[in-house]
């Protein structure tokens, strides 16, 4: 455990180790390290005022400037969310960059505006600018501060605190994608401001806090790597087994370390992969005495290029009908959600045969990623006055040969995913296979009794997964919460 370092404030001692170690907890250590920068947690002085950020200077400045003097550009994408970054900035002539940019001079204060630029924290104090001065993004609001009665960085912890983004949120307008922080927010927001004297040791303090929380998150990143690795030498371990005996070996070393390994999201990915892989493999679960020996049979043989069918190319109609079509976006981790379709016009006659029926099976013959182009799903729920798209193929399989729900776990197992991905073509920008493709398919297929019990391990594997991942989404909420929590005992004290 990491005990609190000697220059983290009072208030943090008790909360330190739980914001530390929760996730995304530097970051949450960042936020509540501006918040108090600029609400006196970090100030010794009581000769504090309240005041408002316009009243600390020149709010959206213009420069002065010769037309042809060489100044420096600063487009959005060097802007950093981070604290006391260098900018990389183009060099231009002011004649050319002067009308339709925002100025820009050395010390200036500039927070970006624009969904999702101001969420993550873009703002910054410019300094070394060509000449002194610049132009850039209109996606800025500015501030020109008054050297005299505020340091800039000391504005700057403001415009990076945790509470100050989420408030402006809130205020945001505009549509989605293309919202704005009101110019009026960023010029009422207010602050507490101590003597200059007092705001230069706040923002040499709050270096040395971000200098040290840079620190932990290196070794939190080396730390996650590790298990990463760890999880991945497990998993290839597990699947690289040469029978059933070292299946078990491994698997259980995988039980045993679940919470050491399985912390991280992709590792929880990796591991249904080599569930999938496993399963395909015939080595999830031991074979009876009873169980002939696996086969390798065609889909032309399971199903039939002949029983196989495309579904419908229609448009969305803008009144209700009796008929809806299924979005592509139905195919959700192996099945069919019937609730995500569209109204389309169609005859009783016209729709008859592509209703959709409860057990029946598709593939997404394309996509625009290349990753889920192929995908299978069945549908498992009520889909009366359905039908399927043009871009689904449904896959009428044999069920004296093949289980459905043991289709799905082969079909989307990666070494089949290998194969659909080479025979995967492209053109104008979307993935496709063809009815060809699944037929000349071969897939293993093992007893049907089998079958069953190899759907059963899966279902149960898959749970665990679903649990490990449930647990890293609410430590998540619980590190929301917990930074929550510590600002509110911050204000009330």
């Amino acid at each position: 455990m990491s005990a609190a370092p000697a220059n983290i404030p009072r208030i943090l001692h008790e909360r330190f180790e739980h914001l530390l170690t929760a996730p995304d907890g530097v970051e949450h250590l960042r936020g509540l390290i501006f918040y108090l920068a600029v609400s006196g947690g970090l100030s010794d002085s009581r000769c504090t005022r309240s005041v408002r950020v316009r009243e600390l200077g020149e709010v959206k400045p213009r420069n002065s400037v010769p037309d042809d003097v060489e100044v420096s550009f600063v487009p959005m994408a060097v802007i950093s969310d981070k604290w006391s970054v260098e900018i990389d900035a183009e060099e231009r002539v002011w004649k050319d960059v002067k009308k339709g940019y925002t100025h820009l001079a050395d010390g200036d204060v500039a927070l970006a505006k624009i969904t999702p630029c101001f969420q993550n924290g873009k703002s910054c104090v410019f300094k070394d600018l060509k000449n002194g001065f610049g132009a850039g993004t209109t996606e800025l609001h500015i501030l020109r501060p008054n050297s005299d009665i505020v340091e800039p960085k000391y504005i700057l912890c403001l415009l990076k605190s945790h509470s100050f983004r989420a408030q402006g949120v809130k205020l945001m307008t505009g549509s989605a994608g293309q919202k704005r922080v009101p110019a009026k927010y960023f010029a009422e927001a207010a602050l507490l401001l101590p003597p200059v004297s007092e705001q230069k040791r706040i923002v040499s303090k709050v270096d040395s806090l971000m200098a040290l929380c840079d620190e932990l998150e290196e070794r939190q990143t080396r730390a996650r790597e590790v298990r990463v690795r760890l999880g991945e030498a497990a998993h290839a371990k597990l699947a690289g087994a040469k029978d059933q005996r070292e299946t078990s070996k491994h698997w259980n070393f995988l039980q045993k370390n679940f919470q050491a390994l399985e912390v991280c999201p992709e590792n929880v990915s990796n591991l249904r992969k080599t569930i999938l892989q496993l399963a395909v493999a015939g080595r999830l679960v031991p074979r009876s005495h009873h169980d002939e020996a696996m086969a390798f049979m065609l889909m032309e043989d399971l199903a039939g290029r002949k029983n196989m069918k495309n579904g419908l190319s229609l448009r969305e109609s803008p009144l209700p009908t009796g008929y809806r079509c299924l979005r592509l976006s139905a195919m959700k981790g192996g099945l069919i959600d019937c609730s995500e379709s569209k109204y389309v016009p169609l005859t009783k006659e016209q729709a008859e045969a592509y209703q959709v029926n409860n057990g029946d099976v598709f593939l997404t013959r394309g996509n625009g990623s290349k990753q889920l182009v192929g995908r299978a799903g069945i549908v498992t729920s009520s889909s009366s006055g359905v039908i399927f798209p043009d871009l689904f193929i449904r896959v009428p399989l044999n069920g004296q040969l093949i289980d459905s729900n043991y289709f799905l776990v082969a079909w989307n197992s990666p070494q089949l995913r290998v194969h659909i991905e080479r025979v995967a073509r492209t053109t104008s920008g979307i993935w496709k296979i063809n009815q060809g493709h699944v037929a000349e398919t071969r897939l293993p297929v093992p007893p049907l009794a089998q079958q069953k019990r190899i759907v059963a391990k899966v279902d149960e594997l898959m749970a665990l997964c679903d649990e490990l991942e449930r647990k890293l989404k609410q430590a998540e909420v619980d590190a929301d919460r917990l930074f929550e929590a510590v600002v509110a005992g911050i204000t009330a004290g």
